[in-house]
């Protein structure tokens, strides 16, 4: 290997056969309170019925999903799919459900916030075949929890792990923050022990973003917030390598660790450039390579569909190099790497002709292991510290 410090690893994904087929995104962007760090497509929620949105995801499904539609895993996001009334809630289960036709070869996550996953809406999703639940927790401390927005408190994060727990859902994920300001070292240590110690399978551990359009980069502008230090984002980081490695998790992707098998495979497709049909507002999907995204209007969308029209806002197919140098930026993301003489295979060229330069330069660094016969690459630990950086050389190079 040309780098000796950080060996390839194995294909992350291990538990039993998914189906063949292109896997199904579900956006439900009503949720109770927008965060001041959120960039997602997401709208207060007034607890309102939303049958017409329900609905109009069941005729979108039904109009675009391919034949013999069978997806290998399902994800609904949003937003707070929880933060639906217990009857659209049911309905959305339902037609998901009816879809996905869920058994042992399903993958089925559905997101909840703390504050609103209920014991009745953890049973309803265990009922329906759901598999995962994926808690946006971010912080067990009160402090941190408030100052960036979120309306829960440590006490209903907690709960939130155990209701899921108690209703029998196969895996159980968490996110947390870091490097938000103020935060230190030793409350993010806290965050992630007690994460651990709740019997959670699955951590996602983001650095706290200032995106354009937020009401955080707002008060980053006006001088209110002053974002963390790179020494203290990156000793974050290492942190959680560290913590959550030694507790038994394997960090399988630049920001999630899991314990053996508890991998997200949902997202696993993504990272790996798979097919997957997107429904909803604002949602995305790539199917026979052309990617396309729904407006991002909730009410136009539902509009739209009962007129009987196409809630497709934008789409595109990217030419074989640019192709390319997508799916090696996605691929990159995971500890497995990519081969570059499959990837070049796909899109017709020579992918380790196209980035011999990059690919020189960063082994050399210690960025990068390359096997042998320079087929196959993958980030090193030091890579994945800078990796946002090296990806975007790739995209670049397109």
């Amino acid at each position: 290997m040309t780098s000796a410090t950080s060996p390839l690893r194995p294909a992350v994904v291990r538990g039993p056969a998914l189906r063949d087929g292109p896997s199904l995104y579900v956006h439900v962007p009503f949720c109770e309170a927008k965060c001041s760090y959120c960039d997602f497509y997401s709208v207060p929620h007034d607890g309102s019925g939303r049958a017409p949105y329900v609905n109009a995801l069941r005729e979108e499904i039904r109009r675009r999903a391919p034949a013999g539609f069978r997806p290998p895993t399902v994800f609904v996001g949003g937003g707070t799919p929880t933060a639906l009334s217990d009857a659209d809630f049911d309905a959305m289960l339902a037609l998901v459900r009816d879809a996905a036709a869920p058994d042992e070869g399903l993958e089925w996550t559905v997101e909840c916030n703390p504050g609103s996953l209920t014991p009745r809406k953890a049973r309803a999703m265990k009922a329906a075949g759901v598999t995962r639940a994926s808690i946006g927790v971010q912080s067990f401390d009160e402090e941190i929890l408030r100052s960036v927005g979120r309306v829960h408190d440590a006490a209903t994060a907690r709960a939130a792990v155990s209701i899921s727990r108690d209703a029998g859902l196969g895996a159980v994920s968490v996110d947390l923050l870091f490097a938000v300001p103020g935060q230190g070292l030793a409350t993010f240590a806290r965050d992630l022990d007690e994460a651990v110690a709740l019997g959670t399978d699955h951590v996602s551990a983001y650095a706290l973003l200032y995106e354009d359009g937020t009401a955080l980069e707002r008060r980053r502008l006006a001088g209110l917030v002053e974002p963390e230090e790179e020494d203290v984002e990156l000793a974050m980081l290492r942190l959680a390598r560290d913590r959550l490695g030694a507790a038994g998790f394997e960090r399988y992707e630049v920001s999630n660790f899991a314990r053996p098998g508890r991998e997200c495979r949902h997202n696993v497709n993504y990272w790996r450039n798979g097919e997957y049909l997107g429904v909803g507002a604002s949602a995305a999907s790539y199917l026979g390579g052309v990617r396309r995204t729904n407006v991002a209007s909730w009410r136009e969308y539902e509009s739209v569909i009962a007129a009987g029209g196409d809630a497709v806002a934008s789409s595109e197919r990217l030419a074989p190099r640019a192709a390319m140098g997508e799916e090696a930026m996605l691929r990159l993301r995971l500890a497995e790497g990519l081969s570059l003489g499959a990837l070049g295979a796909r899109w017709g060229l020579d992918a380790r002709a196209e980035w011999s330069r990059l690919l020189s330069r960063f082994a050399e660094a210690g960025l990068f292991a390359i096997t042998e016969d320079g087929d196959r690459i993958a980030f090193t630990e030091r890579g994945l510290e800078v990796a946002d950086g090296i990806l975007a050389e790739f995209v670049a190079s397109r």
